[in-house]
């Protein structure tokens, strides 16, 4: 029988995950009514000029942080995401293939697994491409190439650490999926 009065080293689920500062409603809340303060009062009266300055440099400081974090979110969608890019890349088959272009789809497929062999044998990114042409592949009813290619993302996210454990449930749900699909 296995002891399990010692806790096993890992993700803990039975914990809720910290909220995120930008997640926070509150934060959000706080922001729109400084906002609405701010703008209320720069239009009121003159006395209170050094007031208003005040508070126009907190609008200003505030609205530059914004401006920095989509700049972090465009950064993490173009770069780790793919979205102009790789990841379109390793989206194309499928697309293709629902405009009922299959011989275009499978030059895109290979296309796509070329430029997923240049990444690292353990970039995350080169795992997202294989995730994202095994799915296409179980589509098509090639078991055997998608299972390799699943393997090989599930393996790839499992040594990302936990940054990647998204990635990791995403590719285990396609490729649980794809085994069902089989048995029909």
């Amino acid at each position: 029988m296995e002891d399990r009065s010692k806790p096993s080293p890992g993700l803990d689920i039975s914990t809720p995950a910290s909220r995120s500062f930008l997640r926070s409603n509150e934060v959000w809340v706080f922001l729109g009514s400084l906002l609405t303060i701010s703008f209320l009062l720069i239009e009121g009266q003159d006395s209170q000029k050094p007031l208003k300055i005040a508070l126009l440099v907190i609008l200003v400081i505030f609205l530059s942080m914004f401006a920095v974090l989509e700049c972090i979110l465009l950064y993490f969608l173009v770069v780790h995401r793919g979205i102009w890019t790789w990841g379109r890349l390793a989206n194309l088959p499928s697309k293709l293939y629902g405009q009922k272009n299959e011989p275009g789809a499978w030059r895109a497929f290979d296309q796509a697994l070329t430029r997923a062999r240049r990444f690292r044998r353990d970039d995350p990114r080169r795992a997202q491409m294989d995730g994202d042409l095994a799915l296409f592949l179980s589509n098509q009813t090639h078991y055997a190439h998608a299972d390799a290619l699943f393997a090989e993302a599930v393996d790839i996210f499992k040594d990302s650490g936990i940054a990647r454990i998204a990635d990791l449930a995403r590719v285990r749900n396609n490729w649980a999926v794809s085994r069902i699909d089989r048995l029909h």
